[in-house]
């Protein structure tokens, strides 16, 4: 691809991400100021605690799908990784019909 391409995609993606922002928030949060809206390019490990940091967030809201090993089952890897560089509470999702690979069994009743 041409660099001339590689940018229009890059526009063309980013317009996507904030259509779907923005429908997003008029579903779950309508009448939230744009100014509290953050779509970011780049190291998601890297922006996410800066963002939290400079703007003092309270409440960071992120989706997580799925990571290599047990753990993975229950946080991504950058989920987990901006867990522990933010200084605020962390709310992580699932997206909508994911089933846990692990299940929580009740113990066999003994004779």
């Amino acid at each position: 691809m041409s660099q001339g391409q590689v940018d229009k995609l890059a526009r063309k993606t980013m317009m996507e991400h904030k259509r779907r922002v923005t429908e997003l928030v008029e579903k779950h949060a309508p009448g939230l100021p744009a100014s509290r809206i953050h779509l970011l390019k780049g190291d998601p490990e890297a922006l996410i605690p800066g963002l939290a940091k400079r703007k003092r967030i309270e409440l960071l809201v992120m989706g997580t799908v799925t990571r290599a090993g047990v753990a993975g089952f229950i946080m991504g890897n950058t989920a987990e990784w901006v867990l522990t560089q933010v200084d605020c509470s962390v709310l992580t999702t699932k997206p909508a019909g994911f089933v846990s690979p692990v299940s929580c069994r009740q113990g066999r009743k003994r004779k």
